[in-house]
């Protein structure tokens, strides 16, 4: 099939927000999507040509929606409360970890908390069919005047990443989506209309929340691998490997490889390392500047 038969879109999915007045994720988009751009040129290859997906969640943002908006206010009132809390209780010691704890402490109530949030049931339905449908809606936006059939880049951080995960398996399961707007996607899939070009996942926990069903917990357990193709990633598309790439560094506790997991001989899903620094959780957002995952993705696209 030749090329220009596919309108390549990318698609930018953040992480976790652990700002207590967020803002939009447009300058990590536009940063990351640059020196992509620009690697993409040095390498010989054609650069994206379709102005990308924005996704935004967990915050009151011009996508937002009702359990956004309660989520970033309830967020703040119970983090501003423990900190005082915190601040006012004393204990006098000499445990060097106290010096990063507040730190820690306001990722926890302010970021992490977007994560517990979506692995609820209620917030799992709820950021499903707010980041689901603007996806719907952005790429039928392009495809009613195109005849182009429609190519995806996920690009995806920390929560973002088990999120577009989610939509992957929404997408290519057997079973309908409980997510309407997701079936008529589906539908795009079956007629060949709509695929999965690569998949790049950065600071992911998609490994420790692989605990999430007990159908992953007992294949996990009898010793069996997941199947790439439940994602979209087929041998069959004739697109070269790996389709899923996935950066991590050990400084960024909230990052893990995820490549054992899956049925790999082919190289589908690879790990790729990265060393952005040793201070959490900063090294946690240095994937959107990193010149070096820019070109890992030049280079594997």
């Amino acid at each position: 099939m030749p090329a220009s038969e596919w309108m390549e879109i990318p698609v930018f999915i953040h992480g976790i927000t652990p700002d207590p007045e967020p803002r939009t994720h447009d300058p990590d988009y536009d940063h990351l999507f640059e020196l992509i751009q620009a690697s993409l040129a040095e390498k010989g290859k054609p650069p994206f040509q379709e102005k990308s997906i924005r996704v935004e969640w967990g915050w009151d943002s011009n996508q937002t929606v009702q359990n956004d908006r309660y989520l970033a206010v309830t967020e703040k009132l119970v983090a501003e409360q423990a900190i005082l809390i915190e601040q006012a209780t004393p204990d006098f010691t000499l445990n060097p970890l106290r010096l990063v704890s507040p730190l820690l402490r306001r990722t926890f109530l302010y970021g992490f908390a977007d994560l517990f949030y979506y692995v609820s049931s209620d917030g799992e339905s709820a950021v499903r069919q707010n980041v689901f449908s603007h996806l719907v809606n952005q790429i039928f936006g392009r495809e009613a005047y195109r005849s182009a059939k429609v190519s995806l880049t996920l690009m995806a951080h920390s929560a973002g990443s088990v999120i577009a995960h989610d939509l992957l398996y929404h997408l290519f399961r057997d079973e309908p989506s409980e997510v309407t707007m997701v079936n008529e996607l589906r539908g795009q899939v079956k007629a060949g209309r709509l695929r999965i070009r690569r998949f790049y996942t950065f600071g992911s926990p998609i490994t420790p929340l692989i605990f999430r069903t007990d159908a992953l917990l007992l294949k996990l357990y009898k010793r069996e691998l997941l199947d790439p193709a439940i994602l979209g990633l087929k041998l069959s598309d004739n697109l070269s490997n790996p389709r899923w790439v996935n950066f991590w560094d050990k400084d960024d506790i909230a990052a893990y490889p995820v490549a054992f997991l899956y049925q790999n001989d082919n190289g589908i899903v690879k790990d790729q390392y990265l060393d952005l620094g040793d201070d959490f959780p900063a090294v946690h957002l240095r994937y959107w500047t990193s010149k070096l995952l820019a070109d890992h993705v030049a280079e594997t696209f």
